[in-house]
């Protein structure tokens, strides 16, 4: 998709951010119609993890407890990489075929720090959530990358 939507997430279909960063899928792009890559590359995220699993585990976290979560993020040409990490609510829209969606809100407070390996506290509001992480090389490029946990 040209552009940016909500569709469960707003990070699964877009091709730029919602505050106009290229991600790595118009890097393709510009690779496959021109045969080369861009000059500057979008940085690319390998790896999510939160209290030691990963996206394709179950996470299950305690209300208001303290976890770590980290991110291996890969920049060609080693910009300095400035990190954005979010949690919201996961999304209960049940819109269907592209319709629009809400956003879920930004869980406040819970985020200690912004860096390559953050301390968050666990919502103290039991439920499914989602962890986003955006990576911004300070060139008009991003890379992001989320991770569902359920907090019981």
């Amino acid at each position: 998709m040209w552009g940016q939507k909500q569709e469960k997430t707003s990070t699964w279909y877009g091709m730029f951010l919602d505050t106009g960063e290229k991600t790595e899928a118009v890097d393709v792009m510009h690779h496959i119609w021109r045969g080369s890559w861009p000059e500057n590359r979008a940085p690319r995220i390998s790896l999510i993890i939160l209290d030691e699993q990963d996206a394709f585990d179950d996470v299950y976290l305690g209300a208001g407890q303290a976890y770590k979560a980290s991110v291996t993020v890969v920049d060609s040409e080693e910009d300095n990489i400035r990190y954005l990490w979010k949690i919201r609510s996961e999304s209960s829209s049940d819109s269907v075929g592209g319709d629009s969606e809400y956003v879920p809100p930004i869980v406040d407070g819970v985020i200690k720090n912004q860096d390559a390996v953050i301390e968050l506290i666990a919502p103290e509001k039991s439920g499914a959530y989602r962890l986003f992480v955006y990576a911004f090389d300070g060139n008009d490029n991003a890379a992001h990358a989320n991770i569902p946990f359920y907090v019981k």
